[in-house]
């Protein structure tokens, strides 16, 4: 968000802005902050940490939680190839990695453009045969633990 003048004819006599940012994998916070330093060169922008996570740990892709994971997807989507990947949203299973070392940052809904441009907004949707197949593969791994 940024905020600045009161209007498009007034000048601002002092303006800020809330950068939502990930901290990539390997990353920290307090190196992502010198990193915007550098980039911004200019002393009398203040820049402030409101709320800081550092990344989450990277889970195991062996082992039988990678491996039950792996056959709860081929269930719902048989054919599927499971590969890790860097989730790019935020997720609550940070809150996890504490208590568990496989943490994986799944969703079981195959989504088009059009679905994952409705995440978070007013008109947030899934197909039916999403919300099918992410059934299926949640019966399926719940059944196996």
């Amino acid at each position: 968000t940024l905020r600045g003048s009161a209007g498009a004819n007034v000048l601002a006599a002092t303006a800020a802005a809330n950068a939502n940012i990930r901290v990539a994998v390997g990353e920290t916070v307090a190196g992502t902050v010198e990193r915007l330093r550098r980039i911004i060169r200019d002393p009398k922008v203040e820049l402030r940490v409101v709320e800081g996570n550092e990344p989450s740990p990277v889970s195991a892709t062996h082992g039988p939680a990678w491996e039950l994971l792996t056959e709860c997807i081929g269930t719902a989507y048989p054919g599927a190839i499971v590969t890790p990947y860097i989730m790019m949203g935020g997720t609550d299973s940070s809150r996890f990695t504490g208590i568990c070392d496989a943490v994986y940052r799944f969703a079981p809904f195959a989504m088009d453009r059009a679905d994952r441009a409705s995440i978070h907004a007013v008109d947030e949707k899934i197909s039916l045969e999403a919300l099918d197949r992410g059934v299926r593969f949640y019966e399926t791994l719940l059944r196996k633990l």
